[in-house]
């Protein structure tokens, strides 16, 4: 696997530290300013320089942060995945729900309800609507959403979905995930 460097640019000396001890454990993430970044951190409002405009930027705003959320987001960055998904400002039909993948918001039209989703869930949606009919193996959702090898023995994805089904249940659509011989799958038709 290959090393990733990432350049911090953090005013806060303490959540500066904090996130610099977080990702030196992790080895295939370097700390190296003088080495071209591949990911740049900086606090929200910061100005990046030109000449670093074209690499992933993490802004982590003022105030209180949530520092597994954000090692999370360092790693799916730096990982590429976001770059097999489009644009997250255009929103999605999901039969009788639409996906506002910005505002990670699933909408009942129907009632106009809006189900807050965390950010697998709103992936889960998404790779599963971009393999539409086809759907898509547990082992290439897992690599897909959390960057899981295809070996790995978890129960994450099942979890995720039993959530997001509890969610979807009061709109009796606990089924728009189906599973069929170990391949997950969308249905967009009304429940």
């Amino acid at each position: 696997m290959t090393t990733q460097n990432v350049l911090l640019k953090i005013d806060n000396p303490v959540l500066h530290r904090l996130i610099e001890e977080q990702l030196s454990m992790v080895k295939t993430i370097t700390l190296d300013a003088s080495l071209p970044p591949h990911l740049m951190i900086v606090q929200q409002g910061s100005v990046i320089p030109d000449h670093l405009n074209t690499i992933p930027v993490l802004e982590i705003p003022k105030g209180a942060v949530r520092l597994g959320e954000m090692i999370d987001k360092i790693g799916y960055l730096l990982s590429g995945r976001e770059s097999h998904i489009e644009d997250e400002n255009e929103n999605i039909d999901l039969g009788e729900f639409t996906l506002f993948p910005s505002e990670n918001i699933l909408t009942h039209i129907e009632s106009g309800d809006d189900i807050r989703l965390t950010d697998k869930e709103r992936l889960l949606l998404r790779f599963l609507f971009e393999a539409r009919e086809t759907g898509i193996p547990r082992k290439d959702l897992l690599k897909a959403v959390w960057g899981y090898a295809d070996d790995a023995e978890t129960h994450t994805l099942e979890t995720h979905i039993y959530r997001l089904r509890q969610k979807l249940e009061i709109y009796n659509a606990q089924n728009l995930i189906k599973v069929f011989e170990g391949v997950y799958k969308i249905d967009l038709k009304k429940h």
